[in-house]
């Protein structure tokens, strides 16, 4: 007699890993060691470089958690979690869950009681679809709405208020970035090495939330990016401008 039994979200990532992901070293190191995904290499990469989760005790905004790589580097740093997710993840240490749209009317009350928080993060992205256009439109979406979550759950008189995102690099780029900069003193971005190389796929690392009354208001709406001036710092909209070597193919500047 045989029986069947429904696999937990865990197993079923896992078993993602091994069908669907290619096989480079992250991906085979992530199931060597046991984790939900590679995406806990990405975050390890982002802290070892920039120093952003070395304070102890930090309490972090996790949006849209599952399957839990970042979570389950944070857990092991003793950091308190709050993950936030519409697809329900296994229970991780050190942090609380909340199954709901992480841009809900109803996220405060949720995790009101947890908030102000040092750092709010999200490793969302879009479904890909095949349309880059798209996609990276869907992406500059998704780190809009994150920012402003992080401008409601940070605090600017902590000491640390820290805000990362994933950004696919698109022609919306340079507007997501000039968003992120009137919010933060300190914007940088970073492709860490456990991302694919052949991903357009960025990271949004801002550092030390300006307060709303000293904050530029931005004139132009998101929208609109085509209307905006060449700035020098993308080439992308500036394609006469010489790129300097450490920038990405559309103009994006690396650390």
């Amino acid at each position: 007699v045989t029986t069947e039994t429904t696999p937990t979200m865990l197993q079923v990532n896992r078993m993602l890993l091994h069908w669907y992901e290619p096989m480079d070293k992250w991906t085979q190191r992530a199931i060597a060691k046991n984790l939900r995904s590679r995406a806990y290499f990405k975050l390890e990469q982002i802290d070892a470089k920039f120093k952003l989760f070395q304070h102890p005790t930090m309490q972090v905004l996790d949006l849209g958690c599952t399957p839990g790589g970042w979570c389950k580097y944070l857990s092991q740093k003793k950091h308190k979690t709050v993950g936030v997710d519409l697809l329900r993840m296994e229970p991780i240490p050190h942090c609380t869950f909340f199954k709901t749209n992480a841009f809900s009317d109803t996220l405060t009350e949720k995790i009101g009681h947890f908030s102000p928080f040092d750092a709010v993060i999200s490793d969302m992205a879009p479904k890909t679809t095949g349309f880059r256009e798209y996609e990276g439109a869907q992406a500059a979406d998704l780190v809009l709405q994150a920012l402003e979550v992080a401008e409601q759950h940070l605090s600017a008189a902590r000491q640390h208020s820290i805000f990362i995102a994933k950004l696919f690099q698109s022609v919306e780029t340079p507007v997501v970035m000039d968003c992120v900069r009137r919010s933060f003193k300190h914007v940088r971005c970073y492709k860490p090495p456990a991302s694919r190389s052949q991903s357009r796929e960025l990271y949004v690392i801002a550092e030390q939330l300006i307060p709303e009354n000293k904050r530029v208001k931005l004139d132009v709406d998101p929208e609109e990016a085509e209307e905006l001036p060449a700035v020098e710092l993308f080439p992308l909209l500036n394609p006469n401008k010489k790129k300097p070597n450490n920038v990405t193919a559309d103009g994006l500047p690396l650390f």
